[in-house]
């Protein structure tokens, strides 16, 4: 095998494991601590299959500073904003500054 060949082989494998840690950071955390009895909406699991880095994320009615997150078999995730001073922007759906937001929870 040629040194080009080495090299483009090469350079193929760094792609292929970027896309792998791309795809993999892009979907679903489930770090949070899980909230067992929350009913994940079907309708978005079906729709979306939670893969997507905005899919299946809902506010937290019991705290601004997290939000809820679902994922492709119906468990939910209470995920923390951080840093901790950031609220979840459902319109965005991502955390956000308070000033920003309609969650002004303490």
């Amino acid at each position: 095998m040629s040194s080009l060949s080495t090299s483009k082989l090469l350079a193929l494998l760094a792609l292929v494991l970027w896309q792998v840690h791309a795809s993999q950071a892009n979907g679903p955390r489930t770090d949070g601590n899980l909230i067992p009895g929350y009913i994940c909406p079907a309708e978005d699991i079906t729709a979306t299959a939670c893969m997507g880095p905005k899919d299946c994320l809902y506010p937290n009615p019991e705290d601004c500073h997290s939000f809820i997150q679902c994922n492709d078999s119906g468990l939910a995730y209470v995920m923390p904003c951080a840093p901790n001073d950031l609220v979840y922007n459902d319109s965005l759906k991502q955390c956000d500054y308070p000033e920003s937001t309609a969650c002004h929870s303490e």
